[in-house]
């Protein structure tokens, strides 16, 4: 028989950089995925339940866009990488029992090693009603 001896602490922390790494990578990209999500979720709730609120079109789409601006802020995401629409069910849009849509949609980039960069276009939408009652 051969000398099974070796060095286990050698071959432990070789095979745990070995695999951590790769798996650290891909946590990395899914937790700035997943972040990216939330994030947009939450900001086009809040941006339709504030636009359905107002009492004008021109206040509500202010009100929106600053819902917008402070929300991606919170998770250092540059607006200028957020595209946003409005929908209406109704003209105008603000007509009592009509809907109002916020859709949001982002591009996220990651790198995966192994496979190389990866681009993924998030989108998230809200629909909030209109009350009846003006």
């Amino acid at each position: 028989m051969s000398d099974d001896q070796g060095n286990v602490v050698a071959e432990f922390v070789g095979v745990i950089v070995g695999l951590m790494i790769p798996v650290m990578f891909i946590a990395s990209s899914c937790a700035t995925f997943v972040n990216t999500e939330l994030t947009l979720r939450n900001a086009s709730e809040s941006m339709a339940r504030a636009y359905a609120v107002s009492t004008s079109s021109s206040i509500g789409a202010k009100r929106a866009q600053a819902i917008l601006r402070a929300t991606l802020a919170s998770q250092a995401i540059k607006v200028s990488g957020v595209k946003s629409r409005l929908t209406c069910s109704e003209s105008p849009c603000l007509s009592a029992g009509g809907t109002v849509t916020y859709t949001l949609s982002r591009k996220v980039t990651s790198t995966f090693p192994g496979i190389g960069r990866r681009t993924m276009t998030l989108t998230q939408a809200h629909t909030a009603t209109v009350d009846d009652i003006r």
